[in-house]
């Protein structure tokens, strides 16, 4: 069986820059360094994000963002949900994340769906 190889952020952050820059690609690293490319997938999300000791990309910067909880913006989402269910009465999860959507909300299927569930639920069984 062979050992688990460990590569340093070095090795990782050089290695992603020359493939986004075109030195190297992807096929030509795989080889050259006997790596799969989900590894080397992950490096580059890594990278977009700020994790290989490196400056994030715009978009990496964003999704960190994104990622960071914010409790104020949930409950806004959770009020224009609110607000969304009492005008639509008949929209469902799908709905209501569409119509999230249309308002310039960034929420996933399952970020505004399971909030939007939830709330159907609660409103079907009040009413």
């Amino acid at each position: 069986m062979k050992s688990k190889r460990k590569f340093s952020l070095e090795f990782k952050r050089t290695l992603v820059e020359e493939i986004k820059t075109g030195v190297l690609s992807m096929a030509q690293a795989i080889r050259q360094h006997e790596l799969g490319y989900t590894l080397i997938y992950g490096w580059m999300n890594r990278y977009e994000r700020e994790k290989l000791n490196n400056e994030p990309t715009e978009a990496g910067a964003m999704k960190n963002k994104i990622a960071e909880k914010d409790p104020e913006w949930e409950k806004r989402l959770l009020a224009r949900i609110e607000g969304i269910l009492i005008e639509f009465e008949r929209y469902g999860y799908r709905r209501v994340t569409k119509q999230l959507h249309r308002e310039g909300w960034t929420v996933n299927r399952k970020g505004g769906g399971n909030t939007s569930h939830h709330l159907c639920l609660t409103y079907s069984s009040s009413s």
